[in-house]
């Protein structure tokens, strides 16, 4: 991996890893965050951000010659952050070939305590994870979608699905939403999805404010279906993580029922994790509705 933290928990700072000056000058304790070997060799310790266990990081202390420095997964706990095989397994920087995995098995499993922390992040921070859908996406996310969203997470034991980690929840809440019909949703002005809706005969988009617009059927019964679909975690040579997930529209009108109309999005690793490290602007309404729906587990 080519990222780290300090400590665990949602508002602790995430770093890039780049040389050892840059390093030491995020430590407070240095101590507590270099490792020597038997050999007498040393080593950065540091916490993974996706899955929070402990890390070493390679390279800073040693020249690599054929790579930059990176972190890979420590064997045995620290001070400050403590082995979570579960956690681990959840982790894309866990195996080279991490493409993102789906076990209905892990329903049958107790429940374990990295799945009992996201499932806490998510109720916890549940309005930055909305805030954040509507930043990215080219549609409104209403109180009232919300809820359904929400409902449909916990229903789907999302936070059991091992792709999911702290900085994916809130695209994990799009991955469980089934389908829904796009008419009488707000879309958001001169995005690739108002284009597209623009092109249709039997859409109108009616003004609502200086940012979105009401779709709107211009007459009779239009149903236009949208899902989020093919969600993908890969990682490169470089230690990057790649996140993507799928948007597609079908035309209900169309026998074969193709897509019409798709986009990519790319899920920054760190937008969630950033956002929640702010208190201030919180949605109580928001915050209140996840109590609701997300009981104590």
């Amino acid at each position: 991996m080519n990222c780290y933290k300090l400590q665990t928990g949602m508002s602790t700072e995430v770093y890039k890893i780049t040389k050892k000056e840059d390093f030491e000058e995020n430590l407070r304790e240095k101590d507590k965050y270099i490792y020597k070997n038997d050999k007498g060799e040393k080593y950065g310790l540091a916490v993974c951000p996706r899955c929070e266990n402990p890390v070493i990081i390679l390279g800073l202390y040693k020249d690599l010659k054929i790579q930059k420095p990176y972190a890979k997964h420590h064997n045995r706990s620290t001070g400050f952050a403590t082995i979570d095989k579960n956690a681990y397994l959840h982790c894309p920087y866990s195996d080279p070939t991490f493409k993102g995995r789906k076990y209905d098995k892990t329903r049958l499993l107790p429940l374990t305590d990295f799945e009992r922390k996201l499932y806490y992040y998510l109720r916890d921070y549940f309005d930055k994870a909305i805030y954040l859908l509507n930043k990215q996406l080219d549609f409104y996310i209403s109180e009232n979608f919300a809820k359904q969203l929400l409902e449909a997470f916990v229903n789907s034991f999302a936070y059991r699905d091992e792709m999911a980690n702290i900085h994916n929840l809130p695209y994990l809440l799009l991955d469980n939403m089934g389908n829904i019909n796009l008419i009488c949703r707000l879309v958001k002005k001169n995005t690739e999805l108002w284009d597209f809706l623009n092109t249709r005969n039997d859409i109108i988009l009616k003004p609502y404010n200086e940012r979105y617009d009401l779709i709107q059927a211009k007459s009779g019964f239009v149903f236009l279906q949208c899902h989020f679909y093919s969600h993908t975690i890969s990682r490169n040579s470089d230690y990057n993580v790649r996140e993507k997930i799928k948007f597609g529209i079908i035309d209900s009108s169309d026998v074969n029922k193709k897509r019409v109309y798709t986009k990519s999005y790319e899920i920054d690793e760190l937008f969630f994790y950033n956002l929640c490290k702010h208190t201030e602007y919180r949605d109580l309404k928001l915050l209140e509705l996840a109590k609701q729906v997300m009981p104590e587990i």
